[in-house]
C-alpha cells in the first residue's frame, strides 16, 4: 500500500465508509486504547469487536490475527497499522478502531491508529480498494483522531454512500477545470497558471483522473504551473506542477484568494508586471474547484507598478508590505477575543504622514528600540494585535519600524469617490494616502474584509 499515514489510513477507512455504517461500523467497536504494546492493544480490538457481533471465542481471532503478523507486519507505515484475518464463521465484515493518544510499540515504530478488520470469506476486496480512493479527505481523517467518542465518529461518517457520489462528481470536475485551464492558457498565451488545490484536500484528482488528458495538455503548454496553498507540508513536487509556494495567510472567500494572492506574488517578485496569469481556484474547504480567472497583471494592478522600482510606495519594503498584509488578514479573520476587529495600518512615507498625525493616547511604542518594534519580528506578532483594540491607527516606516498606535490621522483631504457604505475609518485611511506616498489597510469590523488605500483611492479589497 503506497503513501504516508494519512493516506493509507483514509484508504483502508473509506472501505468501511463504503458500506452500511449502522450494520459495520458501530461506535462499540471504537477502542480509546490503554495498552501501549502490540498484542495487547490487537487483544482490546478483538475483545471490542467479537463482543458486539456476539462471537464467543476471541482466543481463535486474536491467534488468527497475529498468525497473519507472523508472516508480515501491518504496520503499513508509522503511525498506521492494520491488523487483520479471514474468520471462516462470521457472517460479514466486522471492524473495529483504537486510538492511542500516547502511541503503540508496533514492530519497532510507534501507531496511533489501528484499525483491525474481520473478513467474512465473501468480501470481495478489489471492488472496495477500487471504491475506497474516492473519501480522501483530510478534514474527515483530523475530525475522526480528535473524536472524543465512538457516537462522535459514526456522526462524522455521515451519509457514506451520498458522501462518495459527491466527491466523484467534485474529483472529476476538478480534473476537468484543471484540463480547460490549461489549454485555454495555452491559447491565450499565459506566461503563468496559478493553482490553488486547497479547495480539493489533495492533489489525487489529478494523479487519479483523466491523466493522459492532462499530460497531454500540460505538454503542449509551455508557462510556469505554480501551485499556491495555505498549508505547509501538504503537497509535494510532481512532474504537473513547477513551483509550490506557501500562502501566509488564508484568505476568507473565493472572491479574495485570487486578488489576495497575486498581490503577495508581486510583492514578493515571483510574478513580474508584464505578465498574464490564468488562476484556477474554488471556495475554500468546499470540496470543488469551479473557477477560472485570466488577469493581465498590469492592467489590474497599476497602481502597484507607479514607483521606478516597481515597489508598493515610495520607501515601502516589499517584505514589509506583505508582512502588514498578512498580519491585517489574520486579525479580520480571527477578531480579538471572540469579537470582530476594526484597525487602519499606514505604511510608509512616515516622514509626510507624521505631518498629520496626533496621539490623543499614550503611544504604546513609544521609547522601545527600533529593533525590538519591527514588523517583520514574529515575537511582536500577539502585541500588534492587542494594540488594535486601541481606537487609531498603527503608522509603520517603510523599514517595518512601528512608529506609532492609538493615532488619529487628521488628513485634511476630502475624498469624494469612496464606495458606499465605508465609514470614517476607511476615509481616514484613503485621506492619509492622498497627502502622502504611503500606503494603508483598513479592516472592516462588519464585513471583515480589507480595504487597501493609495493616492486617496481604494486600489484593491481582500
Amino acid at each position: 500500500m503506497r503513501g504516508g499515514p494519512y493516506e493509507q489510513f483514509v484508504a483502508i477507512f473509506s472501505i468501511l465508509a463504503l458500506m452500511d455504517v449502522s450494520r459495520y461500523f458501530k461506535s462499540d467497536r471504537i477502542v480509546f486504547l490503554e495498552s501501549t504494546e502490540k498484542v495487547a492493544a490487537i487483544r482490546e480490538l478483538t475483545s471490542a469487536a467479537c463482543e458486539s457481533i456476539g462471537y464467543s471465542d476471541t482466543g481463535i481471532v486474536t491467534r488468527l490475527i497475529l498468525r497473519r503478523e507472523e508472516q508480515v507486519s501491518t504496520r503499513v507505515s508509522e503511525g498506521v497499522a492494520i491488523p487483520h484475518a479471514r474468520v471462516p464463521d462470521i457472517d460479514d465484515t466486522v471492524a473495529a478502531i483504537g486510538i492511542s493518544r500516547s502511541g503503540v510499540e508496533y514492530d519497532g515504530g510507534s501507531v496511533h491508529v489501528i484499525l483491525l478488520m474481520l473478513w467474512a470469506q465473501t468480501t470481495n476486496l478489489s471492488i472496495l480498494s477500487e471504491l475506497a480512493r474516492l473519501l480522501r479527505r483530510r478534514e474527515l481523517y483530523e475530525q475522526l483522531l480528535a473524536a472524543e467518542s465512538g457516537e462522535r465518529v459514526v456522526e462524522l461518517m455521515g451519509n457514506p454512500p451520498a458522501r462518495i457520489e459527491r466527491q466523484a462528481r467534485q474529483t472529476a470536475g476538478a480534473a476537468q477545470v484543471m484540463v480547460h485551464a490549461v489549454r485555454l492558457a495555452t491559447t491565450l498565451e499565459a506566461n503563468a497558471i496559478l493553482f490553488y488545490p486547497d479547495a480539493m484536500g489533495s492533489l489525487d484528482f489529478l494523479r487519479r483522473h483523466i491523466p493522459e488528458e492532462l499530460d497531454e495538455a500540460r505538454s503542449r503548454y509551455s508557462g510556469r504551473i505554480l501551485l499556491l496553498t495555505y498549508q505547509s507540508g501538504l503537497y509535494s513536487a510532481n512532474s504537473f506542477v513547477d513551483e509550490i509556494i506557501e500562502l501566509p495567510v488564508q484568505a476568507a472567500t473565493d472572491r479574495t484568494i485570487n486578488a489576495t494572492a497575486l498581490l503577495f506574488l508581486l510583492a514578493r517578485g515571483l510574478l513580474d508586471r508584464t505578465e498574464r496569469v490564468m488562476s484556477v481556484f474554488g471556495e475554500p474547504e468546499s470540496g470543488s474547484l469551479d473557477t477560472i480567472r485570466f488577469s493581465n497583471l498590469e492592467r489590474e494592478f497599476s497602481y502597484f507598478f507607479r514607483v521606478p522600482d516597481g515597489g508598493v510606495g515610495r520607501d515601502v519594503e516589499n517584505l514589509v508590505f506583505t508582512r502588514v498584509l498578512q498580519l491585517a488578514l489574520e486579525l479580520a479573520q480571527e477578531g480579538r477575543e471572540g469579537k470582530s476587529a476594526g484597525a487602519i495600518f499606514v505604511v510608509g512615507d512616515y516622514e509626510n504622514v507624521r505631518r498629520h498625525c496626533q496621539q490623543l493616547l499614550v503611544n504604546p511604542f513609544r521609547g522601545i528600540p527600533e529593533d525590538e518594534r519591527n514588523v517583520l519580528d514574529p515575537s511582536l506578532e500577539e502585541t500588534i494585535k492587542e494594540f488594535s483594540r486601541i481606537d487609531g491607527a498603527f503608522v509603520i516606516r517603510g523599514s517595518g519600524v512601528i512608529e506609532s498606535a492609538g493615532t488619529y490621522l487628521r488628513a485634511d483631504r476630502a475624498i469624494h469617490d469612496l464606495p458606499a457604505g465605508l465609514g470614517a475609518r476607511h476615509a481616514a485611511a484613503a485621506a492619509i494616502t492622498a497627502v502622502s506616498g504611503a500606503i494603508s489597510m483598513a479592516i472592516s469590523e462588519s464585513t471583515k474584509r480589507i480595504s487597501i488605500f493609495r493616492g486617496g483611492r481604494r486600489v484593491m479589497v481582500a
